[in-house]
């Protein structure tokens, strides 16, 4: 999906159904901060997560809770993932399932591919999906 269909789809979802959009968000993001968040992190993150934060900024986004990089929120990227725990599983989280599962993009020598897969907290494993971000986000965060 394009990501002027999704954000299509995102506000056609606020007019139907604009309880999901009734919690606030978290800021919106600069390059500058991204960058910060990056150079914590010790990857490059994918385009299309970036176009997303700064257009939705992060924190609760429908059904789901998207990491954002605002240093302030307690829905950080930051303040909730470590550079290790990236590096041992191949994956960065950035969908919280608010279940112990979490979605989020592959990792291949320090960049995050835009292969989007789901880490399961009972099999400690991280599993491809076939789908783009913005179809993953319409998916969990958009439809129950």
């Amino acid at each position: 999906m394009l990501f002027n269909e999704f954000c299509d789809t995102v506000e056609n979802a606020r007019r139907q159904r604009p309880v999901l959009f009734g919690l606030p968000s978290d800021e919106s993001p600069a390059d500058e901060t991204i960058a910060e968040t990056e150079a914590f992190l010790q990857i490059a993150l994918p385009e299309s997560y970036k176009a997303f934060l700064k257009q939705y900024g992060g924190g609760c986004f429908g059904f789901t809770l998207v990491y954002s990089c605002d240093p302030h929120s307690r829905h950080s990227l930051t303040k909730n993932v470590a550079p290790e725990w990236i590096r041992s599983h191949g994956f960065l989280p950035v969908v919280d399932f608010e279940t112990g599962d979490l979605g989020g993009f592959l990792v291949e020598h320090g960049v995050c591919t835009e292969t989007v897969g789901i880490y399961d907290h009972e099999a400690n494993a991280v599993t491809q999906g076939n789908s783009d971000f913005f179809t993953f986000l319409v998916r969990h965060g958009l439809h129950n």
